[in-house]
């Protein structure tokens, strides 16, 4: 069956989206959902199948939700229906622009020894017109960040790892803004002794 595709066009960073998508079971026999549904994306999406068997000429809505809020830049989504029998869609596309407001990256960062520093960026197009960035949240003694440079587009941060080798376990820290939608930024923190 043919692809199913919406664009929303451009929105600003921090919306969500919720997109029906009319299906209709065109076949002489029941479709069944045999799987689970599965979508390209790697986070900020859910998709919601009301019905798991649609018997001929029945229609449903599947509904397509994508949060902006960590997803800035052009979106293409695909989204796999497992149907099997019957005459439906097996597969979604949304796709669009989130107007990139405020871009952090990367947003994980590795460490692999003690005292090793990373830099991360903040930048985005609404950086110091529409919004500030108010600091950075971090409640870790073994995490230092410091800010490195700033200009009129972006902001370098420094992250120092003083905690132990064999440290394991995942930390986030945070930029704090004032922007309207996203107003806190995670970072996640990858000691030494992570495994990811």
């Amino acid at each position: 069956m043919d692809l199913l595709t919406q664009n929303f066009g451009t929105i600003a960073q921090g919306k969500e989206l919720s997109v029906p998508y009319p299906i209709e079971n065109l076949g002489t026999e029941a479709a069944r959902l045999s799987g689970e549904v599965t979508f390209s994306y790697p986070c900020c999406v859910e998709v919601e199948v009301p019905k798991k068997i649609l018997e001929p000429g029945e229609k449903m809505d599947v509904v397509v939700k994508f949060d902006s809020e960590f997803r800035p830049g052009p979106l293409d989504v695909f989204v796999d229906l497992p149907f099997e029998g019957g005459k439906v869609p097996t597969k979604l596309h949304l796709g669009g622009v989130v107007r990139p407001e405020l871009v952090v990256s990367p947003t994980g960062l590795k460490f692999e020894e003690v005292d090793e520093s990373i830099q991360f960026e903040v930048s985005g197009e609404a950086l110091f017109t529409e919004f500030d960035v108010t600091g950075i949240e971090n409640s870790y003694e073994e995490i230092e960040v410091n800010e490195v440079s700033r200009d009129d587009a972006r902001i370098i941060y420094e992250v120092t790892w003083h905690g132990s080798l064999e440290d394991d376990e995942f930390r986030e820290i945070a930029v704090l803004t004032n922007h309207s939608e996203v107003m806190r930024y995670p970072i996640v923190i990858a000691p030494p002794g992570a495994k990811i």
